[in-house]
């Protein structure tokens, strides 16, 4: 179901219309005729209208509503992407898949290693091409809320900015930062609560000065690791802001139970194979080849009767999304 954006004076009672680029997607684009049906939404606001095209006048799609339905599709949290400035076309390909993720704002930096440098003129006209993206993205994914991409910043007047907002998470992934510390990171991350803001500042090709790092971790942002890879700078967002999605949408949860060397693993895997599949898919099972010293159960969702699976007297939780093993003592 294709959906359009509208101001709310273009929507009065059971009446809507669709005017100005929109008009033109509607009818000569898609090609939609009378009596086709469409969404529109009115940006904030967490209704869905369901409308049919009653008729095309010569510079608006005339619409009756069919019915409203509320949407929860935004995140309690707003996200902030505070992203230096890479090369080419990066920042748009960053900017639509930020969007489809749900991020709130999106602040370009100008950082010490960015080889862009745009001055006010082609600044200005940057930022209104990075809005007409922001805005295609949420419209493709049925977001609510069209992101708002900021003219570049300097990186002490884009703290500052984060700082008036009253940001309650501020994360920075950095490259040399300790590798062994991903521990650190899942808690950080875990601890975020649902309703809390979150603001991720990620460098450019060149990646950070120290310098900025000092700068920022002075202004409450927390370092933390992406793993022993080091990630392009269109990459590194996409993986925070989908960690983020996951954690603030459906939450997770470390079970820890026993050392393995009170169970035999084999007993454990036969007991697990043999429940029920509505209670664990077989596909979310990640075993691995040597003999663990923890065994972690993570899972968005626990089903609500706990199942104990009689594994030498160890109970297992039956989960519904995610079970895995692995080989990191927590």
């Amino acid at each position: 179901m294709y959906q359009f954006f509208i101001k709310d004076y273009q929507l009065n009672n059971n009446k809507a219309y669709i005017e100005g680029p929109d008009y033109n997607h509607v009818k000569n684009v898609l090609r939609m005729k009378e009596g086709d049906e469409l969404n529109v939404v009115i940006e904030g606001d967490t209704n869905e209208y369901r409308c049919v095209i009653e008729s095309f006048d010569d510079d608006k799609v005339n619409l009756t509503l069919c019915f409203v339905k509320e949407s929860d599709v935004e995140l309690s949290s707003k996200i902030y992407l505070l992203q230096g400035l890479p090369k080419s076309d990066k920042l748009e390909l960053i900017i639509q898949k930020a969007t489809e993720l749900g991020v709130y704002e999106i602040i370009p930096v100008s950082l010490k290693r960015s080889v862009v440098k745009l001055d006010v003129k082609k600044a200005k006209a940057k930022t209104e091409r990075w809005n007409s993206i922001a805005f295609a993205a949420a419209k493709q994914s049925k977001r609510k809320i069209i992101p708002k991409v900021h003219e570049p910043m300097d990186l002490s007047l884009a703290l500052k900015y984060i700082k008036d907002e009253g940001v309650n998470v501020k994360l920075v992934p950095y490259e040399l930062c300790d590798m062994d510390s991903m521990d650190a990171t899942r808690k950080i991350f875990s601890d975020i609560d649902k309703g809390s803001s979150v603001a991720v500042l990620i460098g450019p090709e060149g990646g950070f000065d120290e310098s900025e790092i000092e700068l920022a971790v002075n202004e409450g942002f927390k370092e933390i690791t992406l793993g022993h890879r080091i990630l392009r700078t269109e990459t590194a967002p996409l993986m925070v802001l989908s960690w983020l999605v996951f954690m603030l949408e459906y939450g997770v949860t470390y079970y820890i139970l026993k050392p393995f060397d009170l169970f035999d693993l084999e007993c454990f895997k036969r007991s697990i194979f043999s429940a029920s599949s509505s209670l664990i898919p077989l596909s979310a099972l990640i075993f691995s080849e040597n003999l663990l010293q923890r065994l972690v159960l993570t899972a968005d969702v626990i089903i609500s009767s706990i199942t104990s699976l009689s594994v030498s007297g160890v109970p297992a939780i039956a989960c519904r999304w995610l079970i895995s093993l692995t080989e990191e003592s927590l």
